[in-house]
């Protein structure tokens, strides 16, 4: 075997060695572009994603006549489907953005969070009264989609505990008191 007239062949194939060079380049910066995607980036979204599927589980579980093997084969998309039918109706639009952004990621390379990925969750009524939201604006976009992740977990929690509309109530009437205390003030 003749290995100097086979790496000739195989120059040759390229249009010469620099062109065999060039092409091997290429490709390599463009797998390390590839490898450098933003991995905290990614990961947060990824987390966040599994975390509400988790508790989307959870809630289905509880609520729904699905049994355990039925609400593992659906897909993210169906589960919020289902909570149409439920008192997580409210989350089912903001949810579908989640997971749009999701699967951007999940899909694209390249893909990255960007504040109108997160503008829909923004809008959802109760993460802008959200605890967890304190200033979003210092906030990077997957952070603030991941403390959206947070609220939906703490809402199934609430729509799955038995007693939560008497803290609900009492929050309620705290709110018209601060607001009654606050306007006397002025």
């Amino acid at each position: 075997m003749d290995i100097e007239k086979r790496v000739k062949e195989l120059h040759d194939a390229y249009g010469g060695k620099d062109a065999f060079n060039d092409v091997y380049t290429t490709r390599s910066e463009e797998m390390e572009h590839a490898w450098g995607s933003d991995i905290i980036c990614i990961g947060l979204v990824l987390r966040s994603h599994l975390f509400v599927e988790y508790y989307l589980n959870k809630f289905l579980e509880k609520s729904t006549q699905l049994s355990e093997r039925q609400i593992h084969q659906l897909t993210f998309y169906n589960k919020v489907q289902h909570l149409k039918e439920t008192k997580l109706i409210g989350l089912v639009v903001s949810l579908e953005k989640f997971n749009q952004v999701r699967n951007k990621l999940s899909h694209n390379i390249n893909a990255t969070v960007e504040k109108d990925d997160i503008l829909p969750l923004l809008e959802y009524q109760g993460f802008q009264n959200h605890y967890f939201v304190l200033r979003t604006e210092d906030k990077k976009v997957e952070h603030i989609y991941e403390t959206y992740a947070k609220l939906v977990g703490q809402k199934v929690i609430e729509a799955l505990d038995p007693h939560y509309h008497i803290q609900e109530k009492l929050m309620k009437d705290a709110s018209k008191e601060f607001v009654r205390i606050y306007r006397e003030g002025e």
